[in-house]
Order: C-alpha cells, then structure tokens, then sequence
C-alpha cells in the first residue's frame, strides 16, 4: 500500500494498518515529517497573528516617524526633537539629538515589549531577557552602526515600503512554521518511539509476532488520526496538550490493528 492508501486506512479501515510492516524506512521517516507538519499548524496559526499584530504596531509606529536622512553616519531629522512611541508590543526610540544611549532604551523596556531606536549613529532592537526571542539573538541589545549599511536610501519611505510590503511577511511566516516543524519531529518520534516499547512489550506478553521495527511503523501510521484530531483541538483550544491525546489514541487503535496476530492460547 502506498503511503497515500495508508492515510486513508487510517480513517476508513484501521485494520489495514498492519501493512505498513513492509514500508521501508525512508518512507516511514517522510510520513513522520508529514504528521510533524500536521501538528505544526496551530503554531503557524499563531505566528501568523504574532506576525500580523507585529506588523500593525510596527505601522502605527511608522507612521509617527518624521522625514529623516543619514548624513556622515549620522541621523538627521531638521522636524523632529525626537520622541518615544509605545505600542502593545513595542517600544519605538527615535533620538536624532544623541540624548539617548543604548542601555537607556533598554531600561525603558517595559513588560514583554521589545525596544526599537533610531539613535544619532546607530539603530538599535533590544528585548528583555525573558521574552522569546531572546533566544534567538546573540545578545539581548543588538546595534547596528549607520555606517555599516548603505543608508543611502534609508528613510522613512523606505520603512514605511519594507512594512507594506506582504511577501516579507509571508517568508517570515513561512520559515517560523519550518522551524516549528523540527522540534515537533524530534518530540513526535521520541513519543512514538516510547509507545513502540511499550507495544512491544505487549507483543511479547500476547505471543504477537512482530518485532519492535514492525511496532514502530505500525504505531507510527495509527497516530494518523489522532494527530489529525489533536490538531484540529489545538487551532481551537490553544495550549491543548496534544502529545497526551496522541499517546493515548494511538495505543488503543495499535491494539486494534494487531488484535489479528496475537496468538490466543490453545485448550488442552
């Protein structure tokens, strides 16, 4: 059976299962990444509104910033004294007058706003040491000297079109769901892996057959339905704790699938 005949056993005719004994590996390992992409949807969901309420205070704030040019790696804005700007998830600096330094933007931080600053001779992000993307950036305050990009053209035009602009959303949103992807993957496959043990172990104690590679893939095609339900849970019920649904399901329709081959005790 193909690995597309095999999803839809899943929900049609369960018993079938049995036949992914005889998938290769590689193939076992493709349809793990197809379940790890299932159940990371409800996290793209989430990005997805992070991203769009982002990219809503990040115009808000775009549109109180004055004509501005960088000149002799300098900012320089003739309209402006400068000014803050806070939103629900931002705290925007812009300092054409050098009267803020970088730790000052960073101990405005207020909650799990992040810091963003046009300061005299460089541009600043900076988050608290909390918040996600901490993790991800090499230090809590990065700068950026003017004079190390071309701001030939970096103005307010340019900021307001890079925010405009839906394709580097989508890209952004895009490569946040692959990344979600790889520890689900990791997680799915240690979690199936376990239940493999424990449903050989079960094999054993019945006079089934398989062996543990045979569990595994079995085990591997019954989650199918349960992961397709825990998702389907978590879009509407964020914070679900999906594995648990997933172990439990998937044992019981195992037991199912493999009720043919367990031996059942001889009368003498």
């Amino acid at each position: 059976m193909s690995l597309y005949q095999l999803f839809i056993s899943a929900f049609k005719a369960p018993q079938k299962l049995i036949f992914s004994v005889s998938k290769k590996f590689g193939k076992v390992f493709v349809y793990l990444l197809f379940l790890s992409a299932l159940l990371s949807i409800p996290i793209g969901i989430q990005v997805n509104k992070v991203i769009k309420v982002a990219q809503r205070d990040l115009t808000t704030i775009s549109e109180k910033i004055p004509e501005f040019t960088i000149q002799d790696n300098k900012l320089s804005a003739p309209d402006s004294e400068g000014f803050i700007q806070q939103t629900d998830n931002f705290i925007f600096t812009f300092d054409p007058k050098g009267v803020y330094q970088p730790k000052d933007v960073q101990d405005d931080l207020i909650g799990n706003a992040v810091g963003l600053a046009l300061l005299s001779d460089q541009a600043l992000l900076t988050v608290p040491e909390d918040h996600l993307m901490a993790g991800m950036l090499p230090k809590t305050l990065f700068s950026l000297k003017y004079e190390a990009f071309d701001t030939s053209s970096f103005n307010k035009a340019w900021i307001t079109h890079q925010l405009g602009d839906n394709s580097q959303s989508r890209v952004i949103q895009f490569f946040a769901y692959i990344a979600a992807i790889i520890p689900m993957f990791i997680n799915l496959l240690m979690s199936l892996f376990m239940m493999s043990l424990i449903g050989n172990i079960w094999c054993r104690m019945t006079g089934s057959p398989l062996r543990l590679s045979e569990t595994f893939k079995i085990i591997t095609f019954s989650a199918t339905v349960p992961v397709v339900i825990s998702t389907v849970l978590a879009i509407f019920q964020p914070g679900i704790d999906q594995m648990f649904i997933i172990m439990f399901l998937t044992f019981l329709i195992y037991l199912r699938v493999i009720s043919p081959t367990i031996q059942k005790p001889k009368l003498k």
